[in-house]
Formats: structure tokens, sequence, C-alpha cells
């Protein structure tokens, strides 16, 4: 249920914040259809959340069944020894010495279970410590290659739209494109450093971006979070080369993170932003950043 609350206020923040009144009327186009998504999926969501609730309900009823008819039976047990006790001492003792007999059974299973469990919190220690281990690892992984991303990416500083060279990243398509930018970027890095992308990554549309990442498990929402969570996030997770995604209060934009300085600051490069490839400063606490997608999660 918590998990099903969380995803509906997820949803309905966003859709709270997607605008169709832009001044570009295909981004308007692409938000009215996010819309419609996201109006279906909270109707699945509530719809899943009363059959959890209904099935929750069940289970308590029936739990409360149980522990009325596990009472009843006790008691019916506890007349039958006192009755027993009453017409036969002999027997009542040997009952007495089995209840002990399977009472010390039940305390040696027990400590069989606690010494069981003891060795499963080491084994779950180690693996935890070896998890921690590979994270490192793989963050320093990622960092290098985010950082030889950023470092290729750079080439194209000042590719602008008054000259048309913007649109080698649109295929000579005129049109809004930071997420075109962001997607050549990306294919051109991969293809040059032999790694494979994920299937169905890359496009001209920030929203088609977000969806795919929010499609693939592998999208990293900060609309809910506290300026501190924001920033620990940035700090903890973050590397350059990661992408950056605004997509709330009207703004639709998209690129890289090329350097993460200090208290929560963001250097990035983008594409389409005042119509040229350039780099700009943010916090990471600006109301329009709405999440971010790991480069090392595009690829395979």
């Amino acid at each position: 249920l918590s998990g099903l609350d969380n995803d509906l206020a997820a949803l309905k923040s966003e859709q709270g914040s997607i605008s169709t009144n832009t001044k570009d009327e295909k981004i308007n186009e692409q938000n009215k259809t996010r819309l419609e998504t996201i109006k279906t999926s909270i109707a699945q969501k509530e719809k899943e959340k009363t059959e959890v609730e209904k099935q929750k309900n069940d289970a308590e009823q029936k739990l409360q069944e149980l522990q009325e008819k596990k009472a009843g039976q006790e008691e019916k047990v506890a007349q039958v020894e006192v009755k027993i006790a009453e017409a036969s001492p002999e027997l009542a003792a040997k009952i007495q010495k089995i209840n002990g007999e399977l009472q010390e059974l039940k305390t040696q299973k027990t400590n069989d279970l606690s010494e069981i469990d003891a060795k499963i919190a080491t084994k779950r220690a180690e693996a935890k410590e070896e998890a921690t281990k590979a994270g490192e690892n793989k963050g320093k992984a990622a960092n290098n290659m985010g950082s030889a991303l950023i470092e290729m990416a750079s080439k194209y500083m000042g590719l602008n739209e008054g000259d048309g060279s913007y649109k080698m990243f649109t295929n000579g398509r005129t049109e809004a494109w930071c997420a075109d930018f962001m997607s050549y970027v990306v294919k051109e890095f991969a293809a040059e450093q032999g790694l494979e992308l994920k299937d169905g990554f890359g496009s001209p549309a920030v929203a088609t971006v977000k969806q795919w990442a929010q499609d693939n498990g592998i999208y990293n929402d900060i609309v809910n979070m506290t300026a501190q969570q924001k920033q620990d996030f940035l700090e903890s997770e973050l590397q350059p080369g990661d992408i950056i995604i605004w997509k709330r209060n009207g703004m639709s934009h998209t690129g890289f993170i090329k350097e993460i300085g200090e208290n929560g600051q963001i250097i990035t490069l983008e594409g389409n932003s005042h119509d040229e490839v350039r780099s700009n400063n943010y916090n990471v606490d600006d109301y329009r950043i709405s999440g971010f997608i790991k480069l090392s999660d595009v690829m395979k």
C-alpha cells in the first residue's frame, strides 16, 4: 500500500507539473499525450490499491478468526488436563513430563534457529561489504566513462542555430534539439568505446527520453525529495556524463552533468541552450529539474 501511495503521489505530482500551454505546439501535443497516459496510470493504480486494501482487510479478519479459534482450543485443552489430573494423578504426571520434553525441544529449536540466523546475518554482512566494494568500483568506472563522454562532447561547444550547424544532431530537421544533441552524443560515445546501449534509447523528445527511462526502471525522480535529499543524492550518486532532465513547470529540456560543484551546484553541457551548445550552472534544488538518468544505466 505504501508503494502504491508513493506511485500515486508521484503520478499526481507529475500530472500537476505538466503544462499544455507552452509556446511550442509540438511540446503541447506531447504533454497532452503524457497527461492521458498519467490519467490511465492513476486509474489503474487506484484500482490496484482498492484490491490490495480488500486483501489486507480479508487477511486481518482471517487472522482474528484464527486467533479466536486458537484461544478456544487452548481453553478446551486446559479443561481436559484438569479433568485428567482429577481422575488419574499418574496420567497427569506423564502428560506434564511430555509437555516438559516438548518445551525442551522448542527451546533447542529456538537456539538452533538463533545460531542459523547469526550465520545468515554474518553472510549478509559479508555480501553487503562485497556489494559496497563493487559499487565503489562501479562508481569509479562510471565516473571515468562520464568524464570521457564530456571530453568528447566538448568538441561541439558553440555549434548553433544561427549557422545551421546544429542540424548535424537532427539529421537536417528543424526542431527543438536538446534531446537530439544528448542522444547523438551518447550514441557516438558508445560507438567509439565499443559499448552497447539498451534497446530503444534516444529520441528527439524529452518526454520520450524520460518515459523510456521510467519504463526501464532507471529514471531517478527527485521531485518529491527535500533540498537536503537532493544534495545528498547529487553528491553520492551522480557523476559527470549523467543525463539531467527538466520536465516540469512548463520546461522541457535535457543535457549532461559536466561537473559537480560545491553546495549542490551542477555545471552542465547542453544542446539548444540559447540556441547553441553551451555550459550552464544550476542548483540541484532548481524547481524545474525533475530527475536524472545515470549514463552507466543507459548501457547494457
